[in-house]
């Protein structure tokens, strides 16, 4: 029995314009234009350019990101600045925490302190 093909007026070429105006986003540009996953990811399986093209289109999605996050880290997102130094620049915060059967350490206080000081 086949399937029906929902919308098949829809081309490869529609879907890559469609993946370009959604940054990158497959789903977002399969929805939008109504067709299936399935249909979608044939496509992907058995056109190796069209597929590649695809690939190339995603990885826009990651640049399109960076870029806003660049947006807010120039505005002085303290938490993106922290993000970014820890992911990419092999910046890290140690907390040293001692504890030995004399001493008694109340967990809450020091999370508390761990969410002041991220703020």
């Amino acid at each position: 029995m086949s399937r029906k093909i929902k919308h098949p007026e829809i081309t490869k070429e529609d879907f890559l314009v469609e993946l370009e105006k959604q940054h990158g986003n497959c789903y977002a540009a399969y929805t939008t234009l109504g067709i299936a996953y399935s249909r979608y990811y044939d496509w992907r399986k058995t056109d190796p350019e069209f597929d590649a093209a695809c690939e190339k289109l995603q990885q826009s999605m990651v640049k399109f990101a960076e870029a806003k996050m660049f947006e807010l880290i120039s505005q002085g997102d303290r938490s993106l600045i922290k993000f970014f130094l820890g992911s990419k620049g092999g910046y890290a915060e140690k907390k040293v925490l001692e504890v030995n059967s004399t001493n008694t350490v109340d967990v809450n206080e020091v999370i508390s302190d761990i969410k002041q000081e991220l703020e």
